[in-house]
């Protein structure tokens, strides 16, 4: 896992080393092992490195005899078999994932990007036909962002990069940040910076002697209409597509742990580790708690997967003084803000299990691929609505719905969250949901396979109960509630009165909304409602460069 950015002038004019130079140094958090810089005609490439496969080999940028050269950020899970097929066609030199993507490009030239089964975001340049090629993973795992000008083309893993550089400006939408205040992420391409905007995910982007020349999409899921399979023999294949999966996302020539909520999806990927690796105690699972009464709570749960499946067990407290001191922080170094709260324990997990790991699985996905939300439920059951544009022809309106997620809310909420926290502390997080082989299966299921009556991704619980007893799938969901809205009516008054009397409050509100403010905060449960304005006016802060030592109140204050 690393960080990547690069620039490509259109104008034939050379890369600036200070500029990139800049951009690389913003980019040292998701890489704190190794860096590296490159330079030809009118392309520059910046490298950060977290080493997790071939620590000698797979420096970076990594250049062929035939003048290629990458940067690569994430992980290529099928370089096993990739070498195996092409070592007879290319001359490999490292035992990197990331050399299999210069072979494949060889041999297969655009089309190698098909032959990828990971997580990526890809930057491959051509110095003898003078081609660049950038490319993103087809369920946006990783992000990269691009700032296109009459004059270049840069990109970069995170915002900060471009900013770092001087290549973007700072320049806000507050139309696009108001967008977070309805729905606590941002939709599409944009981003909250005018210069910036987000590669879309899957899009492949080719640019020759300067100039764009093709865009393409790489599809995460099928396009099929629901398949006929009976219940049997769906949970043998979910079975093999889930121990493919997990075991080819378990190559590393480092240690590993899970972030365990003691939910379907997490508890899955532990059966599945302990199916694959009987005996093996060193695999350690993390799971948040919080210090407010009637909280979600599914420690007990959590714990009794990690015993029944071997692995050793950490449970870490979210508390008040974590929210009241973590949280300016956290916002401050989100670049693409996400109001998600979940973001305020996968922080604090993140810290603690980079004290021992490198790489971190999680259950992202499980809910899209196998119809988890209770949103489809209550769709499901409702008079079919027209079908958007998202839609295949030959889709049933679940997939439909499921579609919209994957396109959307899943890469640019749950993933950039988890990407962002991580890489914040040096951890690579892997998404064994989030594959090839899992999306093929899944998504295709019959309807029926994914919601019964009133319980959703029924398969996944149905083999989990049978395997698993132990985590008691098919009970009453608690949900992953974080408690923000106790913690901000315990101080209602002083947050209140900084945030109505806060200029960027002020202008991302009208005066009605801004006026509910403090009756909102007076209560637990409306006070959550004010949480993505909090939020948002931290982060602006920390834009700012206002983020100092102290509370919550006392950054805003500031």
């Amino acid at each position: 896992m690393c960080g990547i950015g690069g620039i490509i002038y259109k104008n034939g004019l050379h890369p600036n080393l200070l500029e990139l130079e800049k951009m690389q140094k913003a980019l040292s958090t998701r890489g704190p092992d190794g860096h590296g810089l490159y330079t030809d005609k009118s392309v520059g490439l910046v490298h950060t490195r977290l080493s997790i496969i071939d620590s000698e080999g797979g420096h970076q940028p990594m250049q062929d005899d035939k003048k290629r050269v990458i940067v690569f950020n994430g992980e290529i899970y099928n370089y096993v078999e990739i070498r195996e097929q092409l070592k007879d066609k290319y001359p490999f030199k490292t035992q990197s994932d990331t050399e299999t993507i210069l072979a494949l490009y060889d041999v297969y030239g655009l089309d190698f990007i098909n032959h990828l089964r990971g997580m990526y975001a890809i930057a491959l340049y051509d110095a003898s036909i003078e081609t660049l090629i950038i490319a993103r993973d087809p369920f946006g795992i990783k992000p990269l962002y691009i700032c296109n000008t009459p004059h270049f083309t840069a990109f970069a893993s995170e915002p900060k990069a471009l900013l770092a550089s001087g290549l973007a400006h700072e320049y806000l939408d507050i139309d696009v940040l108001r967008s977070v205040v309805r729905g606590n992420y941002i939709k599409g391409s944009a981003t909250p910076y005018t210069s910036i905007d987000r590669l879309g995910v899957g899009e492949m982007i080719v640019f020759e002697r300067g100039q764009k020349t093709s865009i393409s999409t790489r599809p995460s899921i099928s396009k099929d209409a629901p398949r006929s399979e009976d219940e049997a023999s769906a949970l043998i294949n979910l079975e093999k597509c889930l121990m493919d999966s997990v075991n080819v996302h378990c190559r590393s020539d480092v240690g590993y742990g899970v972030f365990l909520s003691g939910g379907v999806d997490s508890s899955t990927v532990m059966q599945i580790l302990s199916k694959l690796n009987k005996g093996r105690t060193d695999i350690k699972s993390y799971t948040a708690y919080f210090d407010i009464d009637g909280a979600s709570d599914e420690r007990d749960y959590a714990r009794a997967v990690a015993n029944a499946t071997g692995a050793q067990f950490y449970d870490v407290p979210f508390g008040r003084d974590d929210f009241f001191k973590l949280l300016p922080h956290i916002a401050a170094y989100m670049d693409d803000p996400v109001a998600d709260y979940a973001i305020l324990p996968t922080w604090k997990l993140a810290s603690v299990a980079a004290q021992e790991q490198k790489v971190i699985l999680s259950g992202e996905g499980g809910d899209e691929l196998f119809g988890g939300y209770g949103r489809y439920r209550k769709r499901w059951w409702k008079k079919p609505k027209p079908k958007s544009s998202l839609c295949a022809p030959n889709w049933s309106e679940l997939q439909c719905a499921q579609a919209q997620d994957i396109a959307e809310y899943l890469p640019n909420d749950l993933l950039i969250k988890l990407d962002t926290c991580l890489m914040a502390h040096g951890l690579e997080g892997r998404t064994p949901f989030l594959d090839k082989v899992v999306s093929e299966f899944a998504f295709t299921l019959p309807d029926r396979l994914k919601l019964q009556g009133s319980t959703g991704k029924y398969l996944l619980k149905k083999w989990l109960d049978k395997e698993l007893p132990i985590a008691k799938p098919f009970r009453k969901k608690q949900g992953f509630t974080v408690p923000v809205g106790h913690w901000m009516s315990s101080d209602a008054k002083n947050i209140s009165d900084v945030l109505i009397h806060n200029q960027f409050v002020q202008d991302l509100l009208n005066k009605d909304d801004l006026s509910l403010i403090p009756k909102l905060m007076a209560t637990p449960k409306s006070a959550t409602q004010c949480w993505p304005i909090l939020y948002l006016t931290l982060w602006h802060a920390g834009k700012a460069g206002e983020i100092h030592h102290g509370n919550v109140v006392e950054v805003i204050d500031n």
